[in-house]
Formats: structure tokens, C-alpha cells, sequence
């Protein structure tokens, strides 16, 4: 974004450290909201796995490493965490999930419209408005 090698570099370490070795198959990421050791995710499953801004921010950085390098295992994750964690955090009613359990038996707390205040419930709203807008990745079109 800003031309710097160095931002960029730091940017493709942690994208790659989070998606290769701090997420689960859902793209989701974090319990408890801390990452953890890496690659030791199965003893980390809880009613408070995958929080759902974590998962929104990955998404925005994985648009940048897009740009940079358009490669399938990007838009694989960004598919992933889109379809199976943003898109079902949200209850058709409009309420949200702040964590997105993926403990066996776990289900879906979704908040109260105006009794909790989270991120998911403030600036967090433009998780699900922002991802449909910019579910695809476009590509240039060539006229010919």
C-alpha cells in the first residue's frame, strides 16, 4: 500500500503465519481471541473460537496480497473464511456473532440486538455489507 518493500514483506509474514499456521478450516482463527502456539489448533476449540472481526481484517489483508500476487491458495482463504465464517455470523434478523464456535456440540450465540456491545456490533456492522460488495476479486477485463 505504501510502496515500502519492508510493509510489504512484514505484511506476506503475517498473512502467511496466520492463514498457514494459526487457522482452522472454516478461515476463522484465534480462541479466546489469542492465536496460540502454531499448528496446535485442536486442543483450542471453544465456545469463544474465531472472532469474527479477526476474521474481517484477514479478509482486508488478504485483498492486498491478492493485488500483489493473484494466486489460488489467496482466493481459496479469503473464499473460505468468507463463506463459512462472515457470511454465517450473521442471523437473518440481523443479529451477529462475536466468536463463532467450533467446539464439537457448540452452537451459535448470536448477540442481542440492544443489550451487547461488541466489536461485531459497532464498527464491526461493515463485516457483512463490505465482504458481499467485495465478494469477488476482479480481475482486468481486455477488450479485444
Amino acid at each position: 500500500m505504501t510502496g515500502d518493500p519492508a510493509d510489504r514483506a512484514a505484511a506476506d509474514f503475517f498473512w502467511d503465519r496466520v492463514v498457514n499456521h494459526h487457522s482452522y478450516v472454516t478461515g476463522g482463527h484465534c480462541d479466546h481471541e489469542h492465536f496460540g502456539p502454531p499448528d496446535q489448533l485442536n486442543d483450542r476449540l471453544s465456545d469463544d473460537t474465531t472472532e469474527t472481526c479477526n476474521v474481517y481484517n484477514m479478509l482486508k489483508l488478504t485483498r492486498h496480497i491478492f493485488g500483489w500476487r493473484p494466486e489460488s491458495r489467496v482466493a481459496d482463504f479469503y473464499e473460505r473464511a468468507l463463506l463459512n465464517h462472515i457470511r454465517s455470523s450473521q442471523h437473518p434478523d440481523g443479529r451477529v456473532i462475536y466468536n463463532l464456535t467450533l467446539r464439537q456440540g457448540g452452537t451459535k450465540s448470536y448477540q442481542l440486538k440492544y443489550d451487547w456491545f461488541t466489536c461485531c456490533m459497532g464498527t464491526g456492522m461493515e463485516n457483512h455489507v463490505r465482504t458481499r460488495m467485495a465478494s469477488t476479486f476482479t480481475t482486468p477485463t481486455v477488450s479485444g
